[in-house]
């Protein structure tokens, strides 16, 4: 087989084992496996192995290309529009291939750059699901534009760190949701706290948030949906209501405080209020086909200083803290109730 003849099968893929943990490696591997992509193999022996044996099946898928090729040949001779049906699909092949191939770049950017993930949990399956990869590959293959390709790479990155992240139903929301809602998405996710967005930062009117209601990234509630933020005690005695963004800070607010200009009514429906000594955030719930796109939304890492400013302005600014995480536990909460006030 000559080399021009082994680099037209398939899709090349260079990869590189360095950094990856072991999940993520068969991950990757399983992934590279079902869509029939050729990779530079790390430097152990079962994956040399591996790498054999996939050179043999490709030696052999040649030669029965290069046998059917002169069937081929023979019947084109003669039908000049079999031939030209023929080329445009060999195109259409190489470009599907390039595609992919461009998209599985990305994804492995993506992975080196972030080989965990910090939602990843040890339940998770070995492999992706079959299924998944191939509608995938449907999708990344009409890939041209770049950033196509790199938000392909992204959900297949994703995917490879937490297998089932993506449903069938959140791949085709993907392919099919048009320019303007992913720009006005990825404005709204700007200020996501795990599954919500408090009312209060969302920066959204009323039909921005409706738009992303009905492309099925937020979900619809005839009531108000809102977090608890969680009761905390130091050891000084102070009693504090927290907030973690689940990285490294802390919302804090001293329940000690007057709190003036926060609504303390039971019929409240104020974005933030007090209600029976329990301080709550009204919110806007991602679907979970939300949640799985948002998580491949690039986030700053400020939208709690962003939440306590805005906070800030509605009540005494100096009862407000931002607390750095220092091992201390986390105070994250995705539990969102629906009001029945």
């Amino acid at each position: 087989m000559s080399e021009d003849e082994d680099h037209s099968i398939g899709i090349s893929v260079d990869w590189s084992a360095q950094g990856f943990k072991g999940h993520i490696r068969s991950r990757w591997l399983s992934a590279l496996d079902l869509l029939g992509a050729r990779r530079v193999a790390a430097s152990n022996i079962a994956q040399d192995r591996h790498t054999a044996v996939s050179q043999a099946l490709t030696a052999a898928q040649v030669s029965l290309i290069s046998a059917a090729r002169q069937a081929v040949e023979k019947e084109v001779a003669d039908d000049p529009n079999l031939a030209a049906k023929l080329l445009m699909a060999l195109g259409r092949a190489e470009r599907d291939a390039e595609n992919i191939g461009g998209a599985l770049d990305f994804a492995l950017q993506d992975l080196r750059n972030d080989p965990t993930s910090s939602s990843q949990n040890n339940q998770s399956a070995e492999a992706v699901d079959p299924e998944v990869v191939k509608r995938w590959e449907h999708y990344a293959a009409g890939a041209t534009a770049e950033i196509a390709r790199e938000k392909w790479g992204k959900v297949l990155a994703s995917e490879v760190r937490v297998p089932g992240t993506f449903s069938m139903k959140t791949l085709r929301l993907i392919d099919e949701i048009d320019g303007d809602t992913a720009k006005l998405f990825e404005r709204f996710c700007a200020n996501r706290l795990g599954g919500w967005v408090p009312e209060i930062t969302s920066s959204l009117n009323f039909s921005e948030l409706k738009e992303l209601q009905e492309a099925d990234l937020l979900a619809h509630s005839e009531l108000p949906s809102t977090v608890d933020l969680k009761s905390v005690t130091l050891s000084d005695g102070s009693e504090w209501w927290a907030l973690s963004d689940g990285v490294a800070q802390a919302l804090a607010i001293n329940k000690a405080a007057e709190l003036p200009g926060i609504d303390r009514s039971n019929l409240s429906f104020e974005s933030i209020r007090i209600t029976n000594g329990q301080l709550k955030l009204g919110v806007h719930v991602l679907t979970r086909s939300g949640s799985a796109i948002a998580s491949i939304i690039p986030q700053d890492g400020k939208a709690l200083s962003r939440l306590a400013a805005a906070m800030r302005q509605k009540t005494t600014p100096d009862e407000i803290k931002i607390w750095k995480a220092n091992g201390e536990p986390s105070f994250a909460t995705d539990d969102v109730h629906v009001s029945s006030t």
